[in-house]
């Protein structure tokens, strides 16, 4: 019988090349002699050995031989620089990963898909379980993290991170661990498709998952200089009098120190940046499907001077006028308009 014991190996290891920078000078309207804007390349990736105290035989170096980091991508002109190697294919599938969870939250099991289509294959594909989704977006954010930094620099901050990524997976986790999914039977009854949208049995361990995942987050923050903006100095327990220019800052202000991940964009982007909103609710599409709230959403906050106010209830004898409603908003705590995009009111 041939051993499988092997203990030398040939291997051919290259890092990645630098991606080239970009020869280029900055073009604006009314904008003279704007100078070079060109963005350096990428780094290209490293190769690093790792001890694997498991590993017992080289044979797997036997069939694959060569090793080969991802090349960094070229600079362009207004000053983007190019994505270092690897780095670029770790962002990549964490940001599935995040697009992936927003399906499974909404609707469960979706068809789940891992390579690009051509014009004559067959398109059609099967939803997947709730566990198969769950187990996808879990093993993304495993792959992802082992190739992303723990932070970046302060112009690069919001782009995804090792703690993005387990912020990722601990918001899966919790989405998992809720009675929505995690239960025997799911809330509506979906006969031969209940695998769609429930676990089909109650496990506590998923809530144990779940907070273990948030501590990861909450360790990843302390280390990496994420926290709450708290200026105030009211002390522990004792109401924050700066709550509110605190809370702006910190989901209106680029990089600040509560940001894990983020979004952004330039005058050179071309997404739409206005809804149209009406001076008063109507019948106009834009103001329920752009500004609308559920009055059950609405009740989480308080009138300015701390009240509770009152909402539309079901059962209710009769619909409550328009001017109801518009008198609770302007009564609104601060921090309700900063939320919610109420029509003909400004945050």
């Amino acid at each position: 019988m041939a051993s499988s014991f092997v203990d030398k190996a040939r291997i051919s290891v290259h890092a990645g090349k630098g991606g080239d920078g970009a020869v280029a000078f900055h073009r604006e309207k009314y904008v003279a002699a704007g100078g070079p804007d060109g963005g350096d390349g990428g780094r290209g990736g490293n190769v690093v050995f790792v001890v694997d105290d498991n590993m017992s035989t080289l044979m797997d170096f036997r069939y694959k031989r060569k090793y080969t980091a991802g090349n960094g991508m070229n600079g362009q002109g207004k000053r983007c620089y190019g994505k270092d190697g690897e780095t670029i294919k770790a962002e990549a599938t964490a940001l599935i990963a995040y697009r992936y969870m927003g399906m499974f939250y909404r609707y469960g099991g979706v068809p789940i898909v891992t390579k690009s289509f051509e014009a004559n294959d067959d398109l059609t594909a099967g939803r997947a379980t709730l566990k198969e989704m769950h187990e996808y977006i879990c093993g993304l954010c495993d792959e992802a993290y082992e190739r992303l930094p723990e932070k970046w620099d302060a112009a690069n901050t919001g782009r995804m991170t090792k703690g993005a990524v387990l912020a990722i997976k601990a918001r899966t986790l919790q989405y998992a661990a809720r009675p929505l999914f995690n239960s025997a039977t799911p809330y509506l009854d979906n006969g031969e498709n209940n695998a769609l949208i429930c676990f089909g049995d109650y496990d506590k361990e998923r809530w144990n998952d779940a907070i273990e995942a948030n501590e990861e987050v909450l360790k990843w923050a302390a280390e990496n200089g994420v926290t709450l903006i708290n200026t105030g100095g009211a002390g522990v327990g004792k109401p924050n009098p700066n709550a509110f220019e605190d809370y702006a800052t910190a989901s209106s202000r680029p990089s600040s120190r509560e940001v894990i991940l983020a979004y952004k964009r330039d005058e050179f982007c071309s997404i739409a940046n206005f809804i149209n909103c009406s001076p008063n609710q109507t019948t106009n599409r834009y103001d329920t499907d752009c500004s609308g709230v559920l009055t059950n959403h609405l009740e989480n906050y308080y009138a300015k001077d701390g009240s509770e106010l009152s909402w539309p209830k079901i059962g209710e004898a009769s619909a409550r006028s328009g001017a109801d409603y518009r008198d609770n908003v302007a009564n609104l705590e601060p921090r309700a308009l900063a939320d919610i995009k109420m029509g003909g009111f400004d945050s």
